[in-house]
């Protein structure tokens, strides 16, 4: 144990880096679930429950980059692929209908939000459902970029201060990302099964989109970088290890790479491989 007491960021820093801490730092996840319980009048930020608890705060899920591929996520930027004809539309239940038009066809989802889970929509209709919307996937996906954006992570560290740590967040696999988001388990297996050499082609080019993403989290002032690797043995089987594509990508500084994963993952198959990689300290979250 240290014998100075420490600030919750040298308390934080200290713990990744495996050296002595003045004492076990506690860092609970208080994201936007927890903090839309808060009675009205007692409403805090997610660093200010941290502060007033005396918590080390660890805040997630702070973006650095932005993307113009087909999939739905945090500043996602589908309008600015030129390939994507990118509309909106509200449904009468309080929901979106997202289109994604392209020269090849139409891919289009649904999203709802509800009280119970006021952060993250459910969908009512996944964009992809059989092969060849799978294709029409890969065609809009040829021509996505990825760029930093940095400002709004640099405005949360400035406003944390000593108080923790501000982290990241890295894309998920391909795999999870069809599973969990673009298609669903059911036609994901049936995809597989009927043309595994599209599957994995288009596997391959969100691979690429994600190296490129981690790229630029690797370069940037991020010191930690999560992973939400959040698929398990519920939803998949061994032989889907094939199509995990972990992107780690080479840094030689600084800088922590943490996949958050559920009980029955395969943490190795999500980790770096090659020599240089394995700088990026690489914990498996359970």
């Amino acid at each position: 144990m240290a014998s100075e007491a420490m600030s919750p960021r040298e308390r934080l820093r200290a713990a990744f880096a495996g050296e002595p801490t003045d004492r076990v730092p506690w860092s609970p996840c208080l994201d936007g679930y927890f903090l839309s319980s808060l009675p009205e009048g007692d409403e805090l930020d997610e660093a200010g429950v941290h502060r007033a608890i005396g918590a080390d705060a660890l805040l997630r899920h702070i973006m650095l980059y932005t993307s113009t591929g087909p999939a739905i996520g945090v500043r996602n930027r589908a309008a600015e692929n030129p390939r994507i004809d990118f509309k909106v539309e509200p449904t009468p239940e309080g929901g979106h209908r997202i289109y994604y038009e392209t020269a090849v066809g139409t891919i289009w989802e649904e999203l709802i939000s509800n009280p119970q889970s006021p952060n993250i929509p459910w969908f009512t209709k996944r964009k992809l459902e059989t092969v060849e919307d799978v294709k029409i996937y890969m065609y809009a996906l040829e021509t996505s970029r990825c760029d930093p954006h940095p400002e709004t992570f640099r405005r949360v560290v400035e406003s944390l201060d000593d108080a923790g740590l501000v982290t990241t967040t890295g894309p998920i696999s391909p795999m999870e990302q069809f599973i969990n988001l673009d298609m669903d388990v059911e036609n994901v297996t049936y995809a597989l099964a009927d043309d595994p050499d599209t599957m994995e082609a288009c596997f391959a080019l969100m691979h690429e989109a994600n190296l490129e993403a981690y790229q630029i989290l690797a370069e940037s002032e991020a010191e930690v970088v999560i992973s939400y690797e959040n698929l398990s043995t519920t939803l998949t089987h061994q032989r889907h290890n094939a199509h995990l594509r972990g992107g780690m990508t080479s840094h030689g500084g600084q800088k922590h790479a943490l996949s958050h994963t559920r009980c029955g993952e395969h943490p190795d198959t999500l980790a770096p491989t090659d020599a240089q990689q394995r700088r990026l300290r690489v914990v498996c979250l359970r």
